[in-house]
């Protein structure tokens, strides 16, 4: 089967610098989108590494993979992430960066790779920006409780992408190498 797409215009952005104004306008855009006509076609905000059951799969499925002495800071990381005051819902893209954010002239241009979508905290998009562009970047742009949130979310990221491989059937070397990663990332 054959879907016809148009290709969107623009490239990813490259890493580790970006225009906060620019970031502030997409999160912006992003809020602004009325989610009743769109909650039956969102995903849970927690898809990426489990759903329903993601901070289950963390703890009890992906923790335990870590080395020992990762699993006391990316335990913590969990029960920080679970504690989280929740934000206003908006539209999240739920994976706001690298390749997914295309960029023309220093301007989004589009956006690609919606399946994460979810009506969340804007504290997810913001954490996936800042990761790629930089907290500097967001700091300016995004207020204080916002960032707190989403530094909170970036935490866990390593060990998130050790329950994705999980939940996504993913093993050998993709598997060894996001435990790896996230047994670095928390064994410090």
């Amino acid at each position: 089967m054959a879907v016809a797409q148009r290709r969107l215009d623009g490239d990813p952005h490259p890493s580790g610098r970006g225009d906060g104004s620019a970031l502030r306008a997409l999160l912006d855009a992003l809020r602004g989108v009325d989610l009743d006509p769109l909650r039956d076609s969102l995903a849970h905000p927690h898809a990426f590494f489990g759903g329903h059951e993601g901070l289950r799969v963390l703890v009890e499925d992906a923790l335990p993979l870590l080395g020992p002495k990762a699993r006391d800071g990316a335990l913590r990381a969990v029960e920080e992430l679970g504690a989280l005051e929740p934000g206003i819902e908006v539209l999240t893209h739920g994976d706001l960066a690298g390749s997914n954010v295309l960029w023309t002239a220093g301007s989004v241009s589009g956006v690609i790779d919606w399946d994460l979508a979810a009506a969340a905290d804007e504290a997810k998009d913001v954490a996936a920006l800042a990761t790629w562009h930089g907290w500097e970047a967001l700091s300016p742009v995004v207020p204080a409780a916002v960032l707190r949130r989403a530094r909170t979310i970036a935490a866990t990221y390593p060990l998130q992408l050790v329950a994705f491989t999980l939940h996504r059937g993913r093993t050998g070397v993709e598997l060894e190498r996001a435990v790896a990663r996230a047994t670095q990332a928390y064994g410090r």
